[in-house]
């Protein structure tokens, strides 16, 4: 049992049983196998099973008891011959409301199994509020996956019960889940109290109980397991686990689509708390999907076509006055500000959807895409422009720099606030950097380069560069107050990005110009390595940045590569590469989209499959611009899946896996 911690038997109406107070010798009959199931109760289960949808059919509603929801598809299955018919009742609805089946129940050598892993251990009264205070405080604003209203209900009556009990609503397996993405933040005091040697064997810990109740299946409520899965994504395992971020998202995802979350429950008999929930829910996981595909070089899931669910609004926040009153005064605030900053998560939303379309039309690996257009450079960068200019009145620069409130949450929600600007300046290089070095820009023919394409390319640089140092100058302003350790998990994804771009302007640079470069790149690393505190995925990322950086030099230094600047780095690209741009707002040269528009409409007239031209091709089919020896910047820092299959103890050593597991 660990320190802090007390053995519980929580147990609820979704919950397939309570864990044992004793473990089983043998099962009843010694001739039976533990898969084996009476053939009665498999009657008695198939006929609870198929009742649902004949419920769909007879057009009957469920009572006021307990309820299930059920996800028919799209009308190329079952809804076909109803269609066909024009029996619009059912043609026209996907969801439904029907009585539950009967409740799987778990063996009574799984339960103790489950209870000698400690996967119903729970922490202490005092350390489970300050992990719920921060979950609330550092994870619900960027994630709002659950009600918070309907949780302190449900937590506050468990409390009143005198803890966990078999009548109890809360889940566990949400509850470890909040815990896992909530120790991310917790205090010295608090880490102490816990028993964990540090910040990442407290997050496995709750990830390993999080992970046996899930696997045992022992969480019923579908929804339910979404939330919790979605929180389980914030664990990122070694490098050789077969399960990560990705695929605890993916699990997210499959779920939320088999309910039909990312559809219009439109006629259906869905109440509408269900519906607001569903639509937050699957906010999140677009969310979760496009940031982790970012980060990971990898496709998005979430195809935005397949999808018509409305979009999240703050109405889907806003909770019933009426409410409050069943609530304790500080979970009635809790609550309140929970809403207050909803803002700040619809615009990360705006903003993960262009991020969604710029990944889906400029980075896709297949050379059978055609190359992006005028148009949909175009299209990208009037969709960032538009949203940035439209930010929520507490999200603009003006109001965060009035937001000078002493309160520990007053300080997390500038962090929050000031990463929706450090996204805008990560789309802008995500969006810009194609037309400079991505094979499928019109400048990524083998390296040549002609006079016009090189002012072009070098105006598309000297945007990406501006935007790095505008993020970089926001993440020093964070550090001089004190603040990285409020940036959430998504900021080693930004820190990929913009370290990719800083390293290469200080590549190219020399004398003081040089020496400003390197300080931006110090910067940078230096709030990587901070983050790897108790982010696994920035220890990851800082142990190949800072390799790369060390073997580029070396190599270039016997002969094996040449640091040698794009023919467009000459004097096209002075005027934006001292340094800056270090302003906050990332501006654009004056004639900067003047020349990328001139040359993509000269360049891309009909350009397909033409990046393929005597450019090599590697074993991820991604296609790489260089000549002989030179250097290329997409041979440094791919957009592909290469660094996430790379073995970091070939660049690291071997010493690196095993320093590494020490906190584990």
């Amino acid at each position: 049992m660990s320190v802090g911690t007390s053995s519980t038997n929580i147990s609820h109406n979704n919950h397939t049983a309570a864990p044992p107070s004793s473990i089983p010798s043998h099962t009843s009959h010694p001739e039976e196998t533990p898969f084996d199931r009476p053939s009665s109760v498999e009657a008695e289960d198939f006929e609870s099973n198929v009742a649902g949808y004949r419920h769909i059919v007879d057009h009957q509603v469920a009572g006021h008891g307990a309820r299930t929801h059920i996800y028919v598809g799209e009308t190329q299955g079952m809804r076909f011959i109803f269609n066909a018919v024009k029996d619009s009742k059912i043609a026209s609805c996907a969801h439904y409301v029907v009585p539950p089946a009967n409740k799987a129940t778990l063996a009574p050598e799984d339960l103790a199994f489950l209870q000698a892993k400690g996967a119903f251990e729970i922490e202490s009264e005092d350390l489970r509020g300050e992990l719920i205070t921060l979950y609330f405080r550092h994870v619900h604003p960027l994630l709002p996956v659950i009600d918070p209203c309907t949780f302190f209900k449900q937590y506050e009556q468990q409390l009143r019960d005198g803890g966990p009990s078999p009548s109890s609503q809360l889940s566990l397996l949400l509850l470890q889940s909040m815990f896992l993405a909530a120790s991310s933040y917790i205090s010295p005091q608090g880490l102490k109290r816990s028993g964990a040697p540090s910040i990442v064997a407290l997050k496995r810990r709750f990830y390993l109980r999080a992970k046996l109740l899930y696997d045992f299946e022992y969480e019923a409520d579908k929804t339910c397991l979404v939330q919790s899965v979605l929180l389980m994504g914030f664990w990122f395992g070694n490098t050789h686990d077969r399960v990560d971020s990705w695929h605890w998202i993916g699990v997210a995802i499959n779920l939320g689509q088999a309910l039909g979350f990312h559809r219009d429950p439109g006629r259906s008999n869905i109440p509408l708390s269900t519906r607001r929930l569903w639509r937050r829910v699957w906010s999140c996981c677009v969310y979760r999907d496009r940031y982790v595909a970012l980060g990971m070089g990898r496709p998005c899931r979430i195809v935005a076509e397949d999808c018509d669910v409305p979009d999240v609004s703050l109405d889907d926040f806003k909770t019933d006055p009426a409410l409050l009153s069943d609530l304790s005064a500080g979970a009635a605030t809790t609550v309140q500000d929970c809403e207050q900053v909803s803002p700040i998560f619809l615009e990360l939303l705006q903003a993960t959807k262009i991020m969604g379309h710029a990944l889906n039309c400029l980075y896709r690996p297949s050379l059978k895409v055609p190359p992006p257009t005028t148009a949909d450079f175009q299209t990208l960068d009037s969709e960032l422009q538009n949203w940035y200019a439209n930010l929520a009145p507490m999200c603009r620069t003006e109001a965060i720099s009035l937001d000078t409130g002493p309160g520990e949450s007053s300080q997390v929600a500038k962090v929050h606030k000031y990463f929706v600007h450090i996204t805008y300046h990560v789309l802008t290089i995500l969006i810009y950097k194609p037309l400079v070095f991505n094979k499928k820009g019109p400048m990524a023919l083998a390296g040549n380069y002609d006079e016009d394409s090189a002012v072009a390319a070098a105006a598309a640089w000297d945007r990406c560069l501006a935007s790095a140092s505008a993020a970089t100058d926001i993440l020093r302003s964070l550090a001089e107050e004190d603040l990285v350790s409020a940036l959430p998990p998504e900021s080693a994804t930004i820190l990929i990005i913009v370290l990719s771009i800083l390293f290469l302007h200080r590549l190219w640079s020399s004398g003081f110009k040089q020496h400003l470069a390197s300080q931006k790149v110090d910067l940078a690393l230096l709030i990587l390595r901070e983050l790897q505190q108790k982010y696994l995925a920035a220890r990851f990322i800082s142990a190949y940045y800072t390799a790369a950086f060390q073997k580029i030099p070396q190599e270039a230094a016997q002969g094996t590569c040449q640091i040698v600047p794009p023919a467009w780095a000459g004097p096209a690209s002075s005027g934006g590469g001292g340094g800056g741009g270090g302003g906050g707002g990332g501006a654009i040269p004056e004639n900067a989209s003047e020349n990328i528009q001139s040359q993509m409409d000269h360049h891309l007239q009909d350009q397909s499959g033409s990046a393929a031209v005597d450019a090599p091709v590697n074993n991820h089919n991604e296609v790489y611009p260089f000549n002989g020896n030179t250097l290329s910047p997409s041979l440094i820092f791919p957009d592909s899946d290469f660094f996430w299959d790379y073995d970091l103890t070939e660049i690291m050593g071997q010493n690196f896996a095993e320093d590494f597991s020490t906190d584990l």
